[in-house]
């Protein structure tokens, strides 16, 4: 077992901190949240395209080979 230093744990309470902080304000009667509702509304449009891009996914082949190589790899042969 590795001994964990305290860096690790510091860092690891900051990111723990943070998404308790994103949570918060999410809550319905946070600062946030009042502030949005209280803004005055804007006729602005706005479009959003979402998708997969699971088909995206490539098989890189040889797991031995680093993860550069495989990427100049299947570059190459594109």
């Amino acid at each position: 077992m590795l001994p964990i230093g305290g860096h690790v744990i510091a860092a690891l309470m900051k990111l723990l901190n943070a998404a308790d902080n994103t949570l918060e304000q999410l809550h319905p009667e946070s600062e946030l949240i009042s502030t949005l509702a209280q803004t005055q509304r804007l006729n602005t449009q706005y479009i959003a395209i979402i998708g997969s891009t699971e088909e995206l996914l490539v098989n890189l082949g040889d797991t031995n080979k680093g993860q550069w190589t495989k990427i100049l790899t299947f570059i190459i042969q594109r």
